[in-house]
């Protein structure tokens, strides 16, 4: 992906893209620059995928996760608060598999309360869910890394990761 060097005026508050106003970078564009009205018309098209999952004899459906679950997900996995928050990736597959996994109506299946009882089941059926639910939502290994940079700490030893 290409960077684009923007500077914001001060007087105005107008964003200008290497030296072109919002309204000639509209005008330029490819594609269709999205309106708010454009934007919230859209709704929430979820992703749904049906993963087979022979170590429970059957297939589930896993759903990508919308931003406000994402952020819930992630933040399921601080402990502490203030200046002592710490990352705590135990159990992580299993809260991901709470999150994402949905009946055929779309809705969840199972609520953050239930993560602790999924997490005593298969790791390689938690694991197949978890992949399909990471790649529908975009969660990638470099958000992990994002967050525990964040917090200036490396991943807690019970975490699960390798």
């Amino acid at each position: 992906m290409e960077s684009v060097d923007v500077e914001i005026e001060e007087t105005s508050g107008t964003v200008v893209q290497n030296g072109t106003s919002p309204h000639e970078a509209a005008e330029s564009s490819a594609s269709k620059v999205l309106s708010r009205d454009d934007i919230f018309a859209q709704g929430f098209k979820a992703q749904i995928v049906e993963v087979e999952i022979p170590e429970w004899g059957g297939s589930v459906f896993v759903r990508e996760l919308t931003g406000k679950e994402r952020d819930s997900f992630e933040l399921s996995q601080l402990e502490g608060r203030g200046n002592n928050k710490r990352l705590n990736l135990n159990n992580m597959r299993a809260k991901l598999v709470a999150f994402s996994t949905v009946g055929a109506d779309g809705k969840r299946m199972f609520n953050e309360k239930d993560a602790a009882e999924l997490g005593n089941l298969s790791s390689k059926a938690l694991t197949r869910i978890y992949k399909v639910a990471s790649d529908l939502s975009g969660l990638t290994p470099e958000d992990e890394e994002e967050l525990t940079q964040e917090l200036g700490e490396t991943p807690s030893a019970g975490s699960g990761t390798t």
